[in-house]
């Protein structure tokens, strides 16, 4: 019986997944079926069924940590949006793994700190500093 009920919460859980590429963008709101959309959503490389995105939603707005990945799961960008906002920093980086830029924002989702791009071999290329009002 343990078996079946662990089987049936496995399937319930993959099958209530939805893919990213079911949802619409209207007007800076995201829609599943015409109605704003809340919970997560993830993509899948087309060629090799791996992972693309990460993302969540709460009514219809961009809200929580937002993965995307480079080909064979490598990170590409990590970070966090708050009822649309991006908040906190967020990381970019090459197709080897190596980070590739740092961008910081406030709670207002405001450019703020410092700005960090970097070359190949993780020297720092470009380095802005914002100052915002929170």
């Amino acid at each position: 019986m343990k078996l079946l009920f662990a089987i049936f919460f496995v399937f319930l859980i993959y099958s209530c997944q939805v893919d990213c590429n079911d949802l619409t963008y209207k007007e800076g709101l995201t829609y599943l079926k015409d109605k704003l959309y809340s919970g997560d959503c993830s993509s899948y490389f087309p060629s090799s069924g791996q992972i693309r995105s990460h993302q969540s939603y709460v009514d219809g707005k961009d809200d929580g940590e937002w993965k995307f990945y480079h080909p064979g799961k490598i990170p590409q960008t990590i970070g966090v949006f708050d009822e649309g906002k991006r908040i906190g920093t967020w990381k970019y980086f090459y197709p080897d793994g190596k980070v590739w830029k740092t961008n910081n924002y406030n709670s207002l989702g405001e450019k703020t700190g410092k700005w960090t791009t970097y070359s190949k071999d993780g020297s720092i290329d470009t380095l802005v500093t914002f100052n915002s009002s929170n």
